[in-house]
């Protein structure tokens, strides 16, 4: 069976999102409420204005980005998405090893509707299927494990994480965003 098939059943969509562990290993919970994000009572119905256009290290299409520090799950800062049209994208560029096992992990908080999608880049294809993320007053905190697709140790180019906002003025903040190669 390939990377790409077995990614494919790896990544379940829906209420209680996660990622299997391969062949009958115990599921690990893909979202969760986090005690270390903000009061929720904060900035819950006002989102915060951009305060720069762009932050080191991410794409952005169809989004502005600020950095925000009223709603921050960890450090000083975390990152704000807001969109500018339906299906605005933020996203990073990786170089992963075919055949690899990885974990996303990531703080966020959705005003609208977001997903994350992992995508090959030189074939465009999806790697499994999106994860919706939660959205309202709370943070979450989430974990994704997938396997990256190609030929066992080959470098793969890997559009990771890729967050999609389906509707123009909603905002994603994301805070603690980590990409590790995991044991498999």
């Amino acid at each position: 069976r390939n990377a790409l098939a077995l990614a494919a059943e790896l990544l379940k969509e829906g209420e209680g999102s996660h990622l299997d562990e391969p062949a009958g290993a115990r599921p690990r919970p893909g979202h969760r409420r986090s005690d270390r994000c903000p009061d929720p009572r904060r900035s819950t119905t006002t989102w915060p204005r951009p305060r720069t256009s762009s932050a080191p290290g991410w794409n952005v299409s169809q989004a502005n980005l600020s950095l925000v520090k009223d709603i921050v799950a960890d450090g000083d800062n975390a990152l704000a998405v807001h969109a500018q049209g339906a299906n605005a994208e933020v996203y990073q560029d990786r170089q992963l090893v075919g055949g690899g096992t990885y974990e996303v992990t990531f703080a966020a908080k959705a005003s609208g509707p977001a997903r994350l999608r992992i995508v090959n880049s030189t074939s465009g294809e999806a790697i499994g299927g999106d994860a919706p993320l939660q959205t309202g007053e709370f943070c979450y905190q989430y974990r994704y494990r997938f396997i990256a697709p190609g030929e066992k140790g080959a470098k793969v180019s890997i559009r990771l994480p890729l967050f999609v906002i389906e509707q123009s003025g909603s905002t994603l903040v994301l805070d603690n965003v980590s990409v590790q190669e995991a044991n498999a």
